[in-house]
């Protein structure tokens, strides 16, 4: 679950979401064909089994690593998936090579919630837990991002994942917390 953004070739978007209810959406809204990339081969295989292969190709690639020629993905989404890929600069640095557009769910941590960040540090993740580091990794990386449809939200610590043995499902929270939920459109 730590590299689940994903990647597509040039006339399809992109998704990653670990049940695919992404995808399935995007299929029923777009007459594209996507590709869904995940770092796990678990994950791709349960949303393969669910939707099955009509307009969609699944790859198992690193987000940080995608076997995508520059420029070639005219479109990036994912579903709370860069809160999830240590090492947010090289991540975001790749996602720019491979796409012109990303559009993302996203949820921010406040400021001062101390629990949460240590534990973020703590697993690499934390430039992109609050704005102002966020919207400064976009920059750095070469991105204009926007923060749009922002709602709070209530998020409680994850269960462990039952896809993939002794991960938590996103990791964080680790602690209670009132989050923003949005969506981010960068270009």
């Amino acid at each position: 679950m730590w590299s689940r953004p994903c990647g597509t070739a040039r006339d399809r978007s992109s998704t990653s979401q670990p049940d695919g209810k992404l995808l399935h959406l995007l299929l029923s809204e777009l007459l594209r064909s996507l590709v869904a990339t995940d770092v796990s081969p678990t994950i791709l295989a349960r949303v393969r089994r669910r939707l099955g292969e009509e307009r969609i190709s699944y790859i198992v690639a690193d987000a940080r690593e995608l076997p995508f020629e520059d420029g070639s993905i005219p479109t990036l989404v994912t579903h709370l998936g860069l809160a999830n890929v240590p090492d947010s600069q090289r991540l975001l640095h790749e996602l720019r090579r491979v796409g012109g557009e990303l559009v993302a769910t996203h949820v921010f941590y406040p400021e001062d919630d101390e629990e949460n960040r240590a534990a973020a540090r703590e697993i690499g993740v934390e430039a992109l837990l609050v704005r102002s580091t966020m919207l400064a990794t976009f920059r750095e990386a070469g991105w204009e991002v926007g923060v749009e449809i922002e709602q709070p939200v209530h998020a409680r610590p994850t269960p462990e994942s039952e896809l993939v043995a002794g991960v938590r499902i996103d990791g964080l929270p680790v602690a209670p917390t009132t989050a923003t939920w949005c969506v981010l459109r960068a270009s």
